[in-house]
């Protein structure tokens, strides 16, 4: 639609075409006070058990990438290692590598990362580690000391 004839006004998710207005869906606007959620749903993750030397979890969600994602968070992996030597295990298979991006493990090796949810993930540099490794939603995710 050309320009002359498009045309936004003050109100964010209106646009003005001609004389018909299309309305979007009411967002807040910057800065704007909202009510808070009236219900907070528990969506069930298990817990990862946590013992003096080792974490026990557990494959979570595999992603349209095929990377197994584990309910072990970030910061709890962090307190855990204290700067020490892990050994990381899906299912008992062996992960050789912690990387910080995909780019560090090389291609079609299994490695583990934090991936944008900050919880640890399971994957393969440029493939499926659901795949690769016939694995999925509830498999055993293990990191022991030393």
């Amino acid at each position: 639609m050309p320009r002359d004839k498009l045309r936004r006004r003050g109100e964010i998710g209106v646009v003005r075409r001609r004389d018909e207005d299309v309305v979007r869906a009411d967002r807040p606007r910057f800065g704007q006070v909202v009510r808070p959620a009236e219900v907070v749903h528990d969506f069930g993750l298990p817990e990862p058990q946590v013992e003096s030397s080792q974490i026990r979890g557990e494959v979570v969600l595999v992603d349209r990438f095929g990377n197994l994602v584990s309910n072990i968070d970030r910061r709890m992996f962090d307190q855990f290692r204290h700067e020490g030597v892990v050994r990381i295990a899906v299912d008992g298979q062996s992960v050789d590598r912690l990387v910080a991006t995909y780019a560090e493990a090389p291609a079609g090796s299994v490695c583990a990362l934090f991936g944008s949810s900050e919880h640890l993930e399971l994957a393969v540099s440029g493939g499926s580690a659901a795949d690769l490794l016939h694995l999925g939603r509830g498999a055993a995710v293990r990191i022991d000391r030393g």
